[in-house]
């Protein structure tokens, strides 16, 4: 028996209704109601989704089950407000994930390194009724003292002492536990799961509620915040919701149209299909809709894939086919010459550009005497011009 029914009314669906059935209610509620249709609304799309993030989560149900829509604010709040609870510090994880994973969702395993009681001692810290002795850090006073820089002086400040957790006092060192070494606490290895959403980015975080380092006089294990880190891809670039990427084609398809095949990141062979007769200039852009990223817990909200084509156009074509380009193309502009033109030839470049460096200008090298050599062999000097040569 339920507590409420609130959010299974808001699905069309009985508390009983199978994660299948619910699925397939929020769709149909989903695209009927989303706020770019015609019949949208976007205050009920907002309620449905809220309704489906909590059902389609099996521990979240659970709590909702008993408690209702209250019980799900108070584990939201102690989430999202960690502080709230008597418990360590939450500990951080990077994990590098692929742009494909990020996509479609998915599972990952991490090893990870945390306190736990120690089972040796059963978080005693050593031998059951052992001797104890002042602690050497607090003196016996369970608070010790730091002092931190403030402007000119200097500001006193009292914590607890973490050696004795406060308490003043700690095992003699023959009756510690040769484990912990009287910590109570030992460093212990686990593998944890870690659920990746479909539509996490660069930097979002996975909270692993009670993963964390346990610690004496806390009342809860702290969290795990795993962050993740996104790989750089081969083909695609990501840009919040949008996907973008380049396209290459030769100079035959730009003119006369094509059809190419684009995999996706779920798998989904694209083929891209460009009529002949509209001509694709070099870094021209195309748009495919709702080919993007899909959004984070709402996965019929989608960005666009944009297509940067890139030209491949030959470096020499046989001469005897000009006629024929110009016969396809229309004929080359011809400029009418008075006789005083100069006409010069275009080299091929290579490289970076330098301006105001004399010897990268001229194409010489620094020589013992302070001057330097063309690319034929004149020497020069100081002047800024090589000298000039006779013909």
């Amino acid at each position: 028996m339920v507590k409420e029914q609130e959010f299974y009314e808001r699905l069309h669906v009985s508390p009983d209704a199978s994660p299948e059935e619910i699925k397939k209610a929020y769709r149909k509620l989903a695209m009927k109601l989303h706020p770019d249709k015609t019949s949208g609304c976007a205050e009920e799309f907002k309620l449905v989704t809220q309704a489906y993030e909590v059902l389609s989560d099996p521990r979240k149900r659970a709590i909702y089950d008993e408690g209702g829509e209250e019980a799900i604010k108070r584990v939201s709040k102690i989430l999202t407000n960690p502080s709230s609870q008597n418990k360590p510090p939450p500990s951080e994880h990077s994990l590098a994930v692929l742009l494909e994973e990020l996509f479609i969702g998915g599972r990952r395993k991490l090893h990870i390194s945390r306190k736990r009681t120690c089972h040796s001692c059963r978080g005693r810290g050593g031998r059951e009724g052992g001797a104890t002795e002042k602690c050497s850090s607090c003196q016996g006073s369970g608070v010790k003292k730091m002092y931190q820089q403030l402007g000119m002086g200097l500001v006193e400040m009292h914590g607890t002492c973490q050696d004795c957790q406060g308490a003043g006092c700690v095992l003699a060192a023959a009756d510690r536990c040769s484990v912990c070494e009287g910590q109570r606490v030992a460093v212990e290895s686990k593998i944890v799961e870690v659920e990746i959403e479909a539509g996490a980015g660069e930097g979002s975080k996975i909270i692993l509620v009670g993963e964390g380092d346990q610690l004496p006089n806390k009342d809860a294990a702290g969290d795990v915040h795993i962050v993740l880190k996104e790989k750089e891809h081969k083909v695609f670039r990501r840009t919040g919701l949008d996907l973008e990427t380049d396209v290459k084609i030769t100079l035959l398809e730009a003119l006369g149209g094509f059809r190419k095949a684009l995999k996706h990141l779920d798998g989904r062979t694209l083929v891209l299909h460009q009529p002949s007769g509209i001509v694709v200039g070099p870094n021209a852009e195309k748009l495919i809709e709702f080919e993007g990223f899909p959004k984070q817990r709402n996965p019929y909200e989608r960005g666009h894939l944009y297509l940067i084509f890139k030209v491949d156009i030959p470096e020499r074509i046989d001469p005897s086919l000009c006629p024929k380009l110009e016969e396809i193309l229309g004929e080359r502009m011809e400029i009418v010459l008075k006789g005083d033109e100069e006409e010069v030839n275009l080299m091929p470049y290579e490289g970076q550009r330098v301006s105001g460096d004399r010897e990268q200008r001229w194409g010489g090298r620094n020589t013992p005497g302070g001057t330097a050599q063309d690319s034929e062999g004149f020497e020069f000097g100081e002047s800024d011009e090589p000298p000039c040569r006779q013909s």
